[in-house]
């Protein structure tokens, strides 16, 4: 990246998570937080919204930061302003066959569709409990009829039945506490490159924020990655730069620090060969 007198001398097209990056919380961002990611964007660099939540689960406070696209659904949803770019979904019959199995499996499987989120056994969550339950086979396609689900969530650890069930059909994306399974080829990484495709863009003119395995492609893919502080150790080696936790405004230190050179009194940490 070629900077010169606190001005970036190429266009960049920034992509963020959403989920521990932008937002400590998952549900509000910082206002220091939003006005970086505004300032960015003001000097003429498109900014996206790059989360693995499905758009149906975006808050509106994310919206309200200001993107000109997003990757959602870890990819399986990705838009350039109005321009839909990709739109992939499980099939319905796939959705009730996993409706079945997982209300025999017991474990908490959550539905997430274009418009809202749906939970499948494990009983009664507190967490989950504003989402419809379903709790027959058949139940959701009756109920929800119009509605496509772009991915599943898994919470809890996932039985080795789980893991049977769904790894021939779907990509699994692992975390701490949860599993994702999106459909065969989606990542945000995927997700970018069509959009700087569209944009005429090269991967170098690419800046990502993330903090969660389901960013790991995408940092090693843009020219420069930038993990936050609460990232795990193996999110951060994906990184080029490591910055402050989401909940002391990484992502703001971050673009000062790229776009104005600024010495931060928030600690950075740059991997060996990062310039």
């Amino acid at each position: 990246m070629e900077q010169k007198k606190g001005v970036v001398m190429q266009k960049i097209a920034a992509f963020f998570d959403w989920d521990g990056t932008l937002s400590y919380d998952g549900r509000t961002v910082s206002p220091a937080t939003a006005e970086a990611v505004r300032t960015l964007r003001g000097r003429g660099n498109p900014v996206f919204l790059c989360t693995g939540r499905s758009t149906g689960f975006i808050p509106e406070e994310a919206w309200a930061v200001g993107f000109d696209g997003l990757v959602a659904a870890a990819g399986a949803t990705v838009r350039l302003g109005d321009k839909l770019l990709l739109r992939r979904f499980i099939p319905a019959a796939a959705v009730e066959r996993a409706v079945a199995f997982f209300l025999e499996d017991g474990q908490i499987c959550i539905l997430e569709g274009e418009h809202g989120m749906y939970r499948v056994g494990g009983g009664e969550v507190a967490r989950f409990a504003s989402w419809p339950a379903i709790a027959a086979p058949g139940e959701f396609s009756r109920r929800f009829p119009d509605e496509a689900v772009s991915k599943l969530t898994l919470h809890g650890r996932m039985s080795p039945a789980a893991e049977g069930f769904l790894s021939a059909d779907y990509c699994l994306i692992r975390h701490a506490a949860y599993t994702e399974a999106v459909p065969p080829g989606c990542s945000k990484s995927a997700g970018i490159r069509l959009i700087l495709g569209e944009l005429g863009l090269p991967p170098s003119a690419c800046w990502a924020f993330g903090d969660s395995p389901n960013d790991m492609d995408m940092l090693q893919y843009a020219g420069i990655g930038v993990a936050m502080g609460n990232a795990p150790d193996e999110v951060k080696a994906a990184a080029d730069l490591v910055s402050e936790t989401a909940e002391n405004d990484g992502v703001a230190a971050a673009i000062r620090l790229l776009l104005d050179g600024e010495k931060n009194e928030a600690p950075m940490a740059r991997k060996a060969g990062y310039t």
